[in-house]
C-alpha cells in the first residue's frame, strides 16, 4: 500500500477588520439591557490591568495582523510537500465572521484541500461572536459533531467540537468572550459509538480544538486567566473521559490546536502520539512559517516531521492566485483577486478598499452609539 500523508494545520485566524469591527460593535454596543451590560463586561474583562480594552484586544487577536499571502504560502508547500489529506483543529477565522470562514474554507480548496480531503473542527474564535453556531453551519454545512470522515483505507479521522457554545455559555463567557473547552456527556457518547464501529485495526484520528491535558503557561491568557476564570487555560471539561474512550477504543493519534506554541515531536497522551501545530498562518519567534505533517504506511503511522517556510521566500513563489470571497450576508467586504504576478498591485488596491470600509464601519458603529 502507498504511503499516505496528512497535514496538520490550526489556528489560521483569517481576519478582516470591517467584519471585525462589526461583530465587536454588535458585543460592546448596548442592546436591549443597555449601556450597564457593556460596561459590567468590560470592567470583569479588566480586573487587575492597566487599559480597560486590552483583555479585549488581547484575547481577540486584534493586534495580530492577517496577511492572505502567508496563508497562501503555507498551504502552497502543504500541496508541494505532497499531502494527500488535511486536518484543521480550529479557529479558522479571528471573530467568527461569515466572511473569515468562508475564506479559510475557500483557500483550503484552493489549494486542493476540499471537503473531501479536509476534516474540520470548530475553535473558539469561530464561536465568539456569540451566534457563531449559525454562522459556522451556514459556512461549512450542518454536519454534527462528532462525526467520521475516511481520509484513506484503513485511516479515519474523529471530529469532536470541544467550542463551549448554546446553553453551554454563561457570563463568564460573556466576559471573556468564550475561550474555553468544554466536551459534553453526549458528544463523548456519540464519540465512543461511533469509534466502536471502526475496525480494529484501523488508525483512528482523533481531532479536537483544545488541549485535553494540562499544558505549561503560553503566553497572556495564563497570565489573566485565573484571575478572571480559571477555565480558560485549563484543559477542555471532559477531557479526562474523552481520554478514556480514546485509550479503550485504540485512537492512534491526538491532534489539537489551541495553543499558539507547538508541542514537542515525541509529545505523548496517555501513550498515545499526540500533537498541536501552533499558529501556522504566523511566524513564529524565529520568523519561519511551520507546519507538520504524520505519515502512515497503511495504518501505522511511520513517519512524522515539520516543514518550516521562510514568508519571504514563499510568497514570492507562491504557485496560485487566491481570491478572498464576497460576503453574502451583512458583513461589510474587503475582497480584492490576488494575481500572483503582482502581489505588491494587488495588495495596495486590497489596503485601499480595506481602509475605506473601515472608515465606513467606525462611521457606522458611532452613528448607531449616538442613538444609544
Amino acid at each position: 500500500m502507498a504511503r499516505f500523508r496528512i497535514a496538520h494545520l490550526s489556528d489560521l485566524h483569517v481576519a478582516h477588520v470591517t467584519a471585525n469591527l462589526r461583530r465587536l460593535g454588535r458585543m460592546l454596543l448596548p442592546g436591549e439591557g443597555g449601556w450597564w451590560d457593556v460596561l459590567a463586561r468590560l470592567a470583569a474583562s479588566s480586573l487587575e490591568r492597566k487599559s480597560l480594552f486590552e483583555p479585549l484586544t488581547r484575547s481577540t487577536h486584534l493586534a495580530y495582523k492577517y496577511d492572505p499571502r502567508l496563508l497562501s504560502a503555507v498551504l502552497s508547500d502543504v500541496r508541494r510537500s505532497a499531502a494527500d489529506y488535511a486536518v484543521v483543529t480550529g479557529d479558522l477565522s479571528n471573530l467568527g465572521a461569515t466572511s473569515e470562514l468562508r475564506e479559510a474554507v475557500q483557500t483550503l480548496a484552493a489549494f486542493g484541500f476540499t471537503r473531501e480531503r479536509c476534516t474540520i473542527v470548530p475553535g473558539n474564535h469561530d464561536r465568539i461572536n456569540f451566534s457563531g453556531t449559525a454562522d459556522w453551519r451556514r459556512t461549512l454545512g450542518a454536519r454534527e459533531y462528532p462525526h467520521v470522515d475516511r481520509a484513506a483505507e484503513g485511516i479515519f479521522v474523529v471530529a469532536v467540537d470541544s467550542t463551549a457554545h448554546g446553553d453551554d455559555l454563561d457570563w463568564r463567557d460573556m466576559v471573556a468572550l468564550n475561550s474555553r473547552g468544554r466536551i459534553g456527556v453526549d458528544q463523548i457518547e456519540k464519540a465512543d459509538a461511533l469509534l466502536a464501529e471502526l475496525p480494529r485495526d484501523a488508525m483512528k484520528i482523533l481531532a479536537v480544538h483544545h488541549h485535553l491535558v494540562d499544558l505549561p503557561p503560553d503566553g497572556y491568557i495564563d497570565d489573566w486567566a485565573d484571575k478572571l476564570d480559571p477555565r480558560l487555560a485549563a484543559k477542555a471539561e471532559g477531557s479526562e473521559v474523552l481520554l478514556d474512550v480514546a485509550v479503550a477504543r485504540g485512537v492512534g493519534l491526538i491532534l489539537f490546536g489551541h495553543r499558539h506554541r507547538p508541542t514537542r515531536d515525541d509529545f505523548l497522551i496517555r501513550g498515545i502520539p499526540a500533537a498541536c501545530s501552533g499558529a501556522v498562518a504566523q511566524p513564529d519567534p524565529s520568523g519561519v512559517l511551520k507546519y507538520r505533517t504524520f505519515d502512515f504506511d497503511g495504518p501505522r503511522l511511520v513517519g512524522r516531521a515539520w516543514h518550516s517556510i521562510e514568508p519571504s521566500v514563499a510568497l514570492a513563489t507562491c504557485e496560485k492566485p487566491v481570491t478572498a470571497p464576497d460576503s453574502g450576508d451583512d458583513d461589510l467586504r474587503a475582497t480584492v483577486a490576488i494575481d500572483g504576478g503582482d502581489l505588491e498591485g494587488s495588495l495596495q488596491k486590497l489596503r485601499g478598499k480595506r481602509r475605506e470600509l473601515d472608515r465606513r464601519a467606525l462611521e457606522e458603529l458611532a452613528a448607531r452609539a449616538r442613538k444609544k
